[in-house]
């Protein structure tokens, strides 16, 4: 990718997105990277469709670790 591509890139993701970052236990890393992968998703995928389900109301699929979500 030149540099100009890559401007272009960067200043098109910066009008368009916002970056969220948020903390996870150690523990959790490797869960949450192999629960996206069995989805066939990224990462990055994985965890906004999660957000949006819950925001929505759609329920988690079966969740292996209990509390999954602390409140």
């Amino acid at each position: 990718m030149s540099k100009a591509h890559q401007k272009a890139v960067e200043k098109y993701n910066s009008l368009n997105y916002d970056r969220l970052t948020f903390r996870v236990k150690k523990e959790d890393t490797e869960i949450i990277r192999q629960a996206a992968a069995a989805a066939g998703e990224t990462l990055n995928s994985f965890i906004y469709n999660s957000v949006m389900e819950r925001i929505n109301g759609n329920p988690p699929d079966e969740i292996t670790r209990e509390p999954f979500f602390d409140n």
